[in-house]
């Protein structure tokens, strides 16, 4: 969406502020959008539209040249990986200190450190792409990508960390109950393409090599282990009193467990 005006003087409303341009739309969460309109999920052909433009907005994005666009500043591509892992690692380090000993959190973080694959050549990362932060519109059996949101993690950096990103959020019939439970902002039905397909075409249209792409999605768990490990220890510190935040107690640790069985030997 558009961007009309920021301002970073608290008198105003109390804290920094911007105003943006209003979206009409659909947004899926967990296979679900509101009744009275017309779902842009509710058939095979449809599901496989949605699944398809999503790796098609993932590579739209990526094809942007970020210099051209006055992004020279935004982020630091050089050594992009290498600073997540660092940055993740060290967040994971300061928390389980206020929460509880994550032994397998702590071999993940070796095999990733092990398996540290060259970076690829720099594009924008939203930093949060996944299926219900894209609102579609309905046009007959298609749907149309309308707006993309919550940018707040966007930088410069590896593409393959969006696509990782992803499909940690994307729903496999092939899942384990233990992997089914862990997270999903959808709800696998027939026309919708499993991860394995999803990944096959962005290798398809992107022409990027995917030989280490079991590491972006490795990651992606860990640092979403970590990030829910975070609002479990404010939950038990008392700063947070959200239920959802109490079921983490097994939902990081599941987390961890599905991400390892990704791994192979350190």
């Amino acid at each position: 969406p558009r961007v009309y005006a920021s301002c970073d003087d608290v008198r105003f409303i109390g804290a920094p502020f911007y105003l943006m341009q209003y979206m009409s739309g659909q947004v899926i969460r967990g296979g679900l959008v509101p009744s009275n309109e017309p779902s842009l999920a509710d058939t095979p052909a449809k599901r496989q539209a949605v699944s398809e433009a999503m790796i098609d907005l993932l590579i739209a994005l990526q094809l942007v040249d970020w210099r051209k666009a006055g992004l020279e500043g935004f982020g630091r591509p050089d050594g992009y990986i290498e600073r997540q892992l660092r940055r993740w690692t060290d967040q994971m380090v300061r928390t389980i200190q206020l929460t509880r000993p994550l032994p397998v959190m702590e071999k993940i973080r070796d095999w990733l450190a092990a398996h540290m694959p060259q970076s690829q050549a720099a594009t924008i990362v939203h930093g949060d792409f996944k299926l219900d932060n894209v609102m579609w519109e309905v046009e007959g059996e298609h749907a149309r990508v309308i707006a993309l949101f919550d940018w707040e993690m966007s930088t410069i950096g590896d593409p393959l960390a969006d696509l990782g990103w992803m499909l940690t959020y994307w729903s496999d019939p092939s899942d384990s109950e233990l992997r089914r439970g862990v997270v999903s902002s959808m709800e696998w039905d027939s026309g919708y393409y499993r991860r394995g397909e999803m990944s096959a075409r962005y290798e398809q249209k992107s022409a990027r090599p995917m030989r280490d792409f079991t590491f972006y999605q490795v990651f992606s768990l860990y640092k979403l282990a970590i990030i829910l490990e975070g609002s479990y220890s404010r939950y038990l510190s008392g700063q947070a009193d959200d239920p959802l935040f109490a079921t983490y107690d097994q939902r990081v640790p599941n987390i961890a467990e599905v991400a390892w069985s990704l791994c192979g030997p350190a």
